[in-house]
This record gives C-alpha cells, structure tokens and sequence, in this order.
C-alpha cells in the first residue's frame, strides 16, 4: 500500500513546513470520510433499530480486543467506566436495560422496563431523547475509582473516569458515522434527578456521567460514509425502504459480530 509522503515547501521567512501529501493513501481519505461525518445528531427518529447493529457499533466503540484491552485508553486498563443501554425501539431485543459486557460482546439484561423516559426527563433540555430507540449510558463508581488511585492524590480517579467517558463518547460518535447512525453526547442532566431515574439500571455506587442516545436522525435515514448522499447531509437520505438487511433474529447473548471495517 503506498504512503502519504512529507513534501517540503519554503516559507516567506526561510523556513521549511513539511506539509504530508495523503493523495496516495486510500486508508486516509476512508477516515477522512468517517471524520467529516462525525457530527452531533438531533433529534432522533423513533424508527426501530436491528439489535445487530446495535451491538456491532457498541463492539466497534467499546469491545474488548484479543488481549484484554478495550478500544479506548483507560489509566492503568481499569476500565471503570461501564456502558449500559436502555432500550425501548430494538428489534430482536426486549424492551429494558442492560450492560455491554465488552469481554464477551454480548448484553447483559438488568431490568425488563422502559427507562427511556424517565432518564430523558432527568436531563436539563432532551426530553426528545426518549423517543430515541436505544439510550446509552455511561456510569462509573467515582468512590472505587477515587481508592483505586489515591496514591496519585484526592479527585485523582474521578479524573480519570471522566477522561475515560470522553474517549468512549468519541469512539461511539465514530462508530455511529461509520455504520450511518445517528447520536450526540447529552452531559447535561439534573444530578438529583437522574440519580433516582437512574438508580433501576446502574445501581447505587454507580454515577451517571452521561447519555449518548441512538438511532436514525429524525426524517432521514443515516447511511453508511460510503454510500450517497442526499437530504441536505452528508451520509443522508429520505428514508424510502426496508432497513440494509440485518439479521433481526438475534439473541440477546451475541458473539462473532462482523468488525467495523
């Protein structure tokens, strides 16, 4: 495979900037396309999503690789920062809630009611973000992370977990363009509040640090960054038929996910 190369070009003051030439690098201009496509997506459709695809974006953000490291850095690989999923509109998975278990791929069930609702009112302005087909929730024991490292000095975990969810919301921004989802990053929530809408699906030591709701932008259907556009956005088009095909038939503990590619 050939290579950007650094070409070398004069400055008006003497110096040389090497600027890097990707024209000959396809694998640059594919992530090129994934980036600009990156965006933040509001508000969703309610349109049903196939739980497989569901799972291949939470694999591809937060999956956990051969040897035990996860997609994303995390101090010491701790890993604090847990991904739970509140479902209402997944075909092939029950209405409820449940936690990404990123070693095996698969989805763990933790209560068998609609939260959606009740965690979008616990935000501060996405009471929209209820009708999204899946709510992702990222939740980490601050107090555990805080004794895992109080060598480092006071708040120095918490710190960390909060570093760590950034690189998770990245990954899950990156993932959903790539498989032409939409979703955006909702840190705006009334802690009192989501700390009781919350407590059912992530449980008491847990904090809820964000929510990254998912599914299909209202009024277009998001396509993958290779396919054509149209509806104004880049990865965009009125939605005109069946979904891309994905087995909907799916059960809930899954393996062997096609990766992202």
């Amino acid at each position: 495979m050939k290579r950007g190369r650094a070409r070398e070009q004069p400055s008006m003051d003497g110096t040389t900037t090497a600027h890097l030439h990707d024209d000959e690098h396809p694998d640059g201009r594919k992530w090129e396309a994934v980036l600009a496509a990156r965006t933040s997506t509001k508000p969703l459709s309610a349109e049903p999503l196939p739980a497989a695809q569901l799972i291949r974006l939470l694999d591809g953000a937060v999956g956990e690789r051969p040897d035990g490291s996860r997609r994303y850095p995390s101090a010491h690989a701790h890993y604090p920062v847990d991904v739970f999923v509140a479902v209402g509109g997944i075909d092939g998975l029950q209405s409820g809630a449940y936690l990404f278990h990123a070693a095996e791929s698969s989805m763990i069930p933790v209560t068998q009611r609609d939260h959606r609702h009740a965690l979008a009112r616990a935000t501060l302005d996405a009471a929209w973000a209820a009708e999204s087909p899946a709510l992702l929730l990222l939740a980490a024991d601050l107090d555990a992370a805080g004794r895992a490292f109080q060598a480092q000095g006071r708040g120095r975990g918490a710190r960390y977990c909060w570093i760590e969810a950034g690189a998770v919301v990245q990954n899950v921004h990156l993932c959903a363009a790539a498989l032409g989802l939409g979703t955006v990053f909702l840190g705006g929530i009334d802690d009192d509040a989501m700390r009781a809408a919350a407590q059912p699906v992530v449980g008491s030591s847990r904090s809820v640090l964000g929510l990254l709701p998912l599914g299909f932008a209202a009024g277009c259907l998001p396509q993958p960054v290779s396919a054509a556009t149209a509806c104004g956005a880049p990865g965009r088009r009125r939605r005109s038929g069946p979904d891309d095909g994905v087995n909907n038939d799916l059960l809930v503990e899954t393996r062997g996910i096609e990766p992202l590619t």
